[in-house]
């Protein structure tokens, strides 16, 4: 059941976000609780896993095509279990927000 409810979310879409004006689809929409929940089944946690690596993936290819390097991570020394930890910790004190909000935050304050 939870892999069908996963795959519906990985279907929608979303709205606006504000001054933004930023168009997140799929999984980035679901609330911190709901990824706190999917983490209990692996089949789960590894699409969402996916899912944060290849967001994580996608801002770093802007930021170093924008010219910012300094910004762009290199990856380097991080697992993809480290950035889990860092985002359950995230959702786990900001459950109302969102998926795609706790791996900007990761992404911005480079805390993993």
């Amino acid at each position: 059941m939870k892999v069908f409810v996963l795959i519906l979310t990985l279907l929608s879409f979303s709205q606006l976000y504000g001054k933004e004006r930023l168009w997140t689809i799929g999984v980035g929409l679901l609330d911190c609780g709901e990824f706190l929940e999917y983490q209990t089944y692996e089949v789960d946690r590894n699409a969402l896993d996916s899912w944060i690596a290849g967001y994580i993936s996608g801002l770093n290819r802007a930021m170093f095509d924008a010219g910012n390097q300094k910004r762009a991570l290199t990856g380097e020394g991080r697992s993809l279990p480290a950035i889990r930890r860092t985002v359950v910790n995230y959702c786990s004190e900001n459950p109302l927000s969102t998926l795609r909000a706790a791996v900007d935050d990761l992404y911005l304050n480079f805390r993993f």
